[in-house]
């Protein structure tokens, strides 16, 4: 199941240029408009939601689609977000999109965008997990609200979505050439802990430079993301654990999300 990114608006299809993504892959039509908008899509998988968004259409950095679905898709993103939440059989919620709403690489960093028209909601609707692409390296965030890391999440840690806060996982670092970072990696293993990290956002006017206080594991080797999730009895602990993997199969990172189910009722 694909997210729509940069490399994925080519110019010889129009009128967006996903001719090459939608020649290719089969996805759910049931977003706001599967023929201008195939990217934008949502399923359940047990008891875990996932959410498609297209993030060209809000991109600063890159703004060759941007503003095409007219708004459209942020006010879908939330009345989804509301319907996966308020369904007894769904515990998790996932969003993927290919730009970064956080992450401090030197080449891409973090799209203003994003932050501007999405972060709230997911922090509204207390997504369980955001993974992005876009930087070709593996990054991972402290629980984040309004840009600010309110606890830290170490290594091997819990995070807990009631109590506020979202994390995002950058898993860019499939196969094409790696970024770097500001900073040392710290990961699994090699901890190198930094109170803050020299970075950047991308906004309306271009470049902006902050220092953050989220990021909290750094890796520059190839790796990939792999999600157990242990569904539970109502009333019981329900986990979702996120591992980083290196192309050694070594561990860079492991942090687990957890919610207690609620009581067992009619779905929608």
């Amino acid at each position: 199941m694909v997210a729509f990114g940069n490399h994925d608006m080519e110019s010889w299809y129009s009128p967006n240029g996903y001719g090459g993504n939608e020649a290719r892959f089969t996805l759910p039509a049931n977003g706001f408009d599967a023929s201008s908008a195939p990217g934008a899509y949502s399923f359940v998988h047990g008891n875990v939601g996932v959410v498609s968004v297209d993030a060209n259409d809000v991109s600063y950095e890159i703004p060759a689609n941007k503003g095409y679905t007219g708004g459209k898709q942020t006010v879908w993103l939330d009345k989804r977000l509301t319907e996966l939440r308020a369904r007894t059989d769904v515990d998790f919620i996932v969003v993927f999109h290919h730009h970064c709403a956080f992450s401090t690489t030197s080449s891409h960093a973090s799209e203003g965008g994003v932050r501007e028209q999405w972060v709230p909601l997911y922090e509204k609707h207390q997504v369980d997990l955001v993974v992005n692409g876009h930087n070709h390296v593996y990054e991972r965030t402290d629980p984040v609200v309004q840009d600010k890391a309110v606890r830290t999440l170490p290594i091997g840690g819990t995070h807990e979505p009631t109590r506020g806060g979202v994390v995002y996982v950058t898993a860019g670092a499939g196969g094409e050439s790696v970024y770097s970072f500001p900073v040392a990696d710290s990961y699994e293993g090699h901890e190198d802990a930094v109170d803050s990290v020299p970075t950047y956002w991308t906004g309306e006017d271009g470049k902006v430079t902050e220092n953050v206080d989220w990021s909290r594991v750094r890796y520059t080797g190839y790796s990939f993301i792999r999600v157990d999730v242990a569904p539970a009895a109502p009333g019981r602990t329900t986990t979702l654990t996120v591992r980083a993997l290196a192309a050694t199969g070594a561990e860079v990172d492991r942090f687990t999300v957890s919610r207690k189910v609620r009581k067992a009722g009619h779905s929608h």
